[in-house]
Parts: C-alpha cells; structure tokens; sequence
C-alpha cells in the first residue's frame, strides 16, 4: 500500500512509467509482470519499507518455506495470522485442497 503524499506519488509514476516500458509474463532481466520494480523500490525512494510479517502476501510461490496451522479459527504462519493470501493461478481440489 502506499501512504497519501508526495513520495508515494512519485513512486507509483515511476512504477506505471516501468510497467508500461516492460511488463512481460516471461521472468527477464530481473522484470516480471508488475511485481519486481518493487524490489528496486526501496533503494530509488526514501521512506520505502516492506511488509516483513510472515501472515501477508503468502502465495503458491512462497508458501513451502512456511509451516501452517490451524488454531481455533485462525490459519497460523509460522506462528503467526495469515492476514492475506494471494490468491493466483489456482484450482479448487476439494474443501481442504488447492493446486495450482
């Protein structure tokens, strides 16, 4: 998320402005998609922190380097909430399984 000001705005230009450059479904030259000028993000822009809290942004592309469990009605990461799942590329096994 980005917060309301003038940094944050001339951070989400210079990601548009990249985006239409580059933005190819194929990994190259450190570009994917929109996702990877994040990665350059902090060392271009002041102010520039990542969400480091292992409940958020977990996704089929990262989720065997955590361990689940389930406690009461929560979903656990590592010992801690899961706040947000992407949801990307995937297909409903049954109640208890997805598969990409």
């Amino acid at each position: 998320s980005f917060k309301n000001d003038v940094n944050a705005f001339k951070c989400v230009e210079w990601w548009d402005k990249m985006c239409i450059e580059s933005c190819t479904a194929t990994p190259e030259d450190n570009k994917f998609g929109d996702q990877k000028y994040l990665d350059d993000m902090p060392q271009i822009f002041s102010n520039i922190g990542e969400i480091t809290t292992p409940g958020v942004n977990i996704g089929h592309w990262n989720y065997p380097r955590y361990r689940f469990i389930i406690a009461g009605d929560n979903i656990l990461v590592n010992n801690y909430e899961l706040i947000c799942y992407h949801f990307s590329g995937f297909r409903i096994v049954s109640k208890y399984d997805i598969r990409q």
